[in-house]
């Protein structure tokens, strides 16, 4: 490459750090399927979670910016997408209040998971849609944090309420631009 070639390509390097210091936060979308079986015993319902953000070995989603490539300003959009396959005819709860629970914990440890309402302002429910089958969350991430959350349904069969309580892992990733 000539010497005019590698300057221009430091010059475009420059422009597009200080755009994307300058740029307001913007969210990544990420779809977790929730996905709600027929269940044995004492527990109606068999939950399982799987996505891109779910760690392989465990029932939680990993939030690490700098392995998803993010700047550290921007935040995660997460989509519950559930799949229901149990019979009861599940949907999340209509108000995003009543549907996303959590409890935010430490560095090295997650609380209990919620068991009645219980919010934070860095992980919160945004919306669900018109139908029911889908949850956004907003994770900002800017910590490191484990936290506990639990989703929670409504059957059409029977007019019960359902929860699954999965956990989560802030890891306070990211690059600063």
């Amino acid at each position: 490459m000539d010497d005019v070639g590698a300057h221009r390509k430091v010059d475009i390097r420059e422009l597009y750090l200080r755009a994307l210091r300058n740029s307001v936060p913007s969210g990544w979308k990420y779809t977790v399927k929730v996905w709600a079986l027929p269940g044995t015993g004492i527990d109606p319902i068999y939950w399982h979670m799987e996505g891109g953000l779910k760690d392989p070995d465990h029932d939680v989603l990993v939030f690490n910016k700098t392995g998803n490539n993010m700047p550290k300003k921007d935040f995660y959009l997460i989509e519950f997408d559930l799949q229901d396959h149990s019979g009861l005819g599940l949907s999340f709860e209509p108000n995003p209040m009543n549907a996303f629970w959590v409890a935010m914990g430490n560095s090295n440890s997650a609380p209990p998971c919620p068991t009645s309402p219980s919010y934070c302002d860095s992980v919160y429910a945004v919306s669900t849609d018109s139908d029911g089958g889908t949850l956004t969350v907003r994770n900002d991430d800017m910590e490191v944090q484990m936290f506990s959350f639990s989703l929670g349904f409504i059957s059409n069969k029977d007019g019960l309420h359902y929860r699954y309580d999965p956990g989560g892992n802030n890891q306070d990733g990211g690059y600063s631009s």
